[in-house]
């Protein structure tokens, strides 16, 4: 009886490209209630904060890092950033929002937080309602411009996308999309024009520890 052979199984080889890009901010950062803080954990279990003060509200929105260089500063989200950029996908020819999601992925800390650098917290307040309502205060964490952020990049580069192709959607992530609060693509109204950034220089994982 003849033994079928099975044919010799190889692992294959993936292309990756790790760099790390210097953004800097064209407009102010604003951002409104951290998940990070949004919660108060006690015998109960996991409850929303109602806070009412304003004042605390913008100490609440701040997402707090250790960081070996700066030690405790603020950070922003890298799945924002992320998000900006699939985002921008339809502002760009050739990208599919479904295939570019898994072709980049994020450098951060551990708790996935890139470090606001050069901007220090501002509390700002705000009054927020509608024509239907009466309006009150709300207080957000504001960051003047120009705040910087390094943004680590770890592309899977395809003869369909290449890390020439991550810069470009992060370039059109800054100029069309921004981050945080009162974006250009924000969902209210006809957006607003806070959260934009340029790209001003692009590093290996290297010289970026030395910026």
């Amino acid at each position: 009886m003849a033994v079928a052979t099975r044919e010799k199984l190889v692992i294959p080889r993936l292309d990756f490209e790790e760099i790390v890009v210097e953004i800097k901010g064209v407009a102010p950062g604003i951002i409104a209630d951290s998940p990070l803080s949004a919660v108060i954990v006690g015998a109960g279990g996991i409850k929303p904060v109602n806070e009412k003060d304003p004042m605390r509200q913008a100490e609440r929105a701040r997402y707090k890092l250790e960081t070996p260089r700066n030690g405790t500063t603020d950070g922003f989200p890298s799945a924002g950033i992320k998000a900006a950029m699939i985002a921008a996908c339809g502002y760009g020819e050739g990208f599919v929002k479904t295939k570019t999601k898994g072709a980049f992925f994020m450098g951060a800390t551990e708790d996935g937080l890139l470090p606001i650098l050069d901007a220090e917290f501002q509390p700002r307040v705000d009054l927020v309602g509608n024509a239907a309502k009466s309006k009150s205060p709300k207080g957000r964490a504001f960051y003047p411009a120009p705040w910087r952020m390094m943004v680590p990049l770890r592309v899977f580069t395809t003869k369909a996308f290449s890390t020439q192709s991550a810069v470009h959607l992060l370039a059109l992530a800054g100029e069309c999309v921004g981050i945080g609060c009162w974006r250009p693509v924000g969902g209210m109204g006809i957006g607003g024009w806070f959260g934009r950034f340029d790209l001003v220089a692009i590093h290996t994982p290297e010289e970026a520890a030395n910026v």
